[in-house]
């Protein structure tokens, strides 16, 4: 990805058969919609043709945002929530108020509930199967940015995270993790 690829956020990982809603504002302008998503092979989806010219055009005045049942604030380095993470289809509200972009990833995380090993896929690179169930959230939610989207939770452990990488670590390490019990 070119360094002058200004990231305007994005739509999260989303397992196989599942599905996520996802609203976001973005100014007029152009636009590159891809994933880089590891394939099995190490490359990523973007490698293989997964990417697209999207060209933003002045509209009519923004929407209403939607009400959200929680909404997180990213900063650095931690979540903060306005409520509990409750199931099975809570819509999230997202804004990032700290001085870089974050993510929020969501990740069901296997029968075990143990996150060491989706910690260790990506600190080695996304390679190989990962353990968890990537259920979607947001990539690089830009400073000053809001995102909404809709997740499906069924009963299980989760991870919501940031695996944005900077010197000091992965912002992970650094907090940005919260875990959470749908029933």
């Amino acid at each position: 990805i070119p360094a002058w690829l200004v990231p305007s956020g994005g739509i999260g990982t989303v397992a196989p058969g599942l599905h996520q809603e996802y609203l976001m504002s973005l100014v007029p302008g152009a636009y590159v919609a891809l994933c880089s998503y590891p394939s099995t092979d190490g490359s990523a989806h973007v490698d293989k043709g997964m990417v697209a010219r999207v060209q933003v055009d002045a509209a009519g005045p923004a929407a209403a945002p939607p009400e959200a049942d929680v909404t997180v604030t990213l900063s650095d380095h931690h979540f903060q929530l306005t409520a509990p993470m409750s199931g099975p289809h809570p819509l999230i509200h997202l804004r990032n108020t700290g001085t870089e972009p974050h993510q929020a990833q969501i990740i069901k995380l296997p029968e075990t509930g143990m996150e060491y090993a989706e910690r260790a896929w990506f600190d080695h690179g996304g390679h190989g199967p990962r353990p968890g169930q990537p259920i979607g959230g947001s990539i690089e939610v830009p400073v000053g940015g809001e995102a909404w989207f809709r997740a499906e939770l069924p009963p299980g452990h989760y991870l919501l995270l940031c695996a944005q990488a900077e010197e000091e670590g992965r912002h992970y390490e650094l907090g940005m993790v919260y875990r959470f019990e749908i029933e």
